[in-house]
């Protein structure tokens, strides 16, 4: 059996951005999963699914004033719903919006994994800097990858 240390890890990994109410929520959980004798991976996979229930996959043009100019970048990552319905709704036009698990189409116009041995695969961007999204239906690494099967 784990320690609840161990099980706190993963809080702090995955609830990032998670409200209070629904951090000390998944430390409960974790407390009676651990007190219940569950393996450390069934744990893992209950608090990732249970925060990407509350994300979405986004393709976004983000455009990042440097200098004299404007640079462009566009992005697909997984983003708080909450978040995303505040800024369709116009309740929420400025601040921080943090992406996970972000992907980016190559010089092979393939879209590739952001995370590396250096980067942990996560940004932060200004909402307000944000000017165009389009809503995925999954993963775009595994989508977008696919060979298509002969007809």
């Amino acid at each position: 059996m784990v320690s609840l240390a161990f099980f706190s890890y993963f809080l702090l990994i995955y609830a990032e951005n998670l409200s209070m109410k629904k951090s000390l929520k998944l430390i409960w959980i974790l407390a009676l999963l651990n007190l219940s004798g569950c393996e450390a991976d069934d744990v893992h996979s209950l608090v990732k699914q249970s925060i990407d229930q509350n994300s979405i996959w986004i393709f976004a043009q983000i455009n990042v004033p440097e200098g004299d100019g404007i640079e462009d970048y566009f992005y697909f990552g997984r983003v708080n719903k909450s978040i995303f319905d505040q800024m369709v709704n116009g309740t929420l036009d400025s601040g921080f919006i943090f992406f996970r698990d972000v992907r980016y189409f190559n010089e092979n116009d393939q879209v590739v994994k952001y995370e590396d041995h250096v980067d942990s695969g996560n940004m932060v961007f200004r909402i307000e800097h944000i000017v165009k999204i389009d809503i995925e239906k999954g993963d775009p690494f595994i989508l977008r990858n696919q060979v298509a099967e002969p007809e």
